[in-house]
């Protein structure tokens, strides 16, 4: 059998495995509970994603066969997993909760849900699902508020729950679309797009958990590729909704300009921010979740975690100095990737760096955060990101335990590797190796 076929074919029965796998899943009532079982088959769908992109990583463009192998699996897995209950976590109630809070005439932002004001308005049903989110004010920024209310809107029960995972699965595929466009304007293989596409991780996070950061990351793919496009001010706006989203991929902004300095990309991304926001600024309370306690359960704290120990213990020193460490390396990196010329590949680049050290200098690492940083994970083919969005599912683990909490060899085993994996990244693909080169027609840059 001629090479072309034998990929193929082994990449088409590697899709069907995985579907089979999490068809499995379905079986399992509670993913958190039975976390051992769930592990277990999320890691043979990680292996054959692995395994998919080592087959199709070298196929080129005029293969046209193999797009709509990834895309047909893609789909397939999200419809799957879409039907399931979400159990691994319980943040898609709270968004519900915040939908209905605002169909009620009232700001999400105003009141946490455990606050008197609202026992008139409380749904009891729902209310019970909250957990310790009932104790807080909202942290969902103003777009993620704009489709809780949507959903809600849409009906009663867990209609509404359903509704926000399956557009979170629509969108989704459109990100992968959005990645496999990117790829194309970059002469890349389109087989990148597997570590993204069919990475278990961000199945189960946003098809299963309907986790918004599904949304962040399709504005953030649409705005670079506007950028990409030579469409800076559509960029920045798309980029501006990303982060009015979830204010992670505020990191973002410092890799969207092509000439140095250019202010017209995040100009445009704080007026869509500014639209965004001020509705919800009027109607009663702040958007920004700085007024929230920081306390609760230290969930698989990373990079942190060599902090406490060397100021020796948590406190209130380990958190100021991860705090200052984190905001002068954050502010640092935007400065220099803002101040450097880029051509494609080198905004590419410059997101991957950027959204990575985010992820990295966070001071607690969930799964769903990933999703973020994966899409350019995929187009850097990074090994690093890509054994982290293995790894970082162990800490799962943290809920079997009584009281709950992570295992000694978790963080061990999810962070060293991941991070001489990285530190091997930096040094064959190191942000100061950016491709700098601009094209050297202006039109390019700036289309009439």
């Amino acid at each position: 059998m001629e090479t072309k076929k034998l990929q193929l074919w082994t990449l088409a029965a590697l899709g069907a495995g995985s579907a089979g796998f999490y068809a499995a899943t379905l079986w399992l009532p509670d993913w958190r509970v039975d976390t051992a079982t769930f592990l277990t088959v999320f890691g043979a769908l990680f292996v054959m994603s692995i395994a998919a992109w080592l087959v199709a990583r070298t196929v080129p463009w005029g293969d046209r066969r193999v797009l709509p192998v990834i895309l047909a699996a893609a789909a397939i897995f999200r419809l799957l997993i879409f039907v399931s209950p979400p159990t691994l976590s319980d943040d898609i109630y709270r968004y519900v909760y915040d939908g209905r809070l605002q169909l009620a005439g009232i700001s999400p932002f105003a009141y946490a849900p455990n606050d008197p004001h609202l026992a008139k308005v409380r749904d009891a049903a729902g209310y019970a699902k909250l957990g310790d989110n009932r104790n807080t004010l909202a942290v969902y920024q103003p777009v993620s508020q704009v489709l809780f209310a949507a959903a809600a809107a849409a009906g009663a029960g867990d209609r509404a729950v359903y509704v926000i995972k399956g557009t979170l699965a629509l969108l989704d595929l459109g990100t992968v679309l959005l990645l496999i466009g990117i790829l194309r304007r970059l002469k890349r293989p389109p087989g990148l797009a597997i570590l993204y596409a069919w990475s278990p991780l961000v199945v189960f996070e946003i098809a299963g958990s309907g986790h918004i950061d599904g949304l962040a990351i399709f504005f953030a793919m649409s705005g670079i590729y506007a950028v990409l496009r030579c469409r800076p001010l559509a960029g920045g706006a798309l980029t501006g909704l990303a982060v009015a989203t979830k204010l992670l991929p505020a990191s973002l902004v410092p890799a969207i300009n092509r000439r140095p300095w250019d202010l017209r990309p995040a100009l445009a991304a704080a007026g869509a921010i500014a639209v965004t926001y001020f509705p919800y600024l009027v109607w009663g309370g702040s958007p920004l979740p700085f007024n929230n306690a920081s306390g609760g359960l230290a969930f698989n704290q990373g990079l942190k975690t060599a902090v406490i120990w060397l100021v020796g213990g948590p406190g209130l020193a380990a958190d100021n100095i991860f705090a200052v460490f984190s905001g002068a390396a954050l502010l640092g990196a935007g400065i220099y990737f803002w101040s450097r010329p880029k051509s494609d590949g080198g905004i590419v680049r410059s997101a991957f760096w950027l959204t990575g050290l985010v992820i990295i200098l966070l001071p607690y690492t969930v799964p769903w955060y990933l999703v973020l940083w994966l899409p350019f994970v995929a187009l850097e083919e990074s090994p690093a990101g890509v054994y982290l969005s293995g790894a970082v599912m162990l800490s799962y683990l943290f809920y079997t335990a009584q009281p709950w909490g992570l295992a000694a060899w978790i963080q061990p085993l999810e962070f060293i590797p991941f991070f001489l994996l990285l530190a091997w990244d930096y040094r064959r693909r190191s942000p100061g190796r950016l491709d700098f080169e601009l094209p050297s027609n202006d039109a390019e840059l700036d289309p009439a």
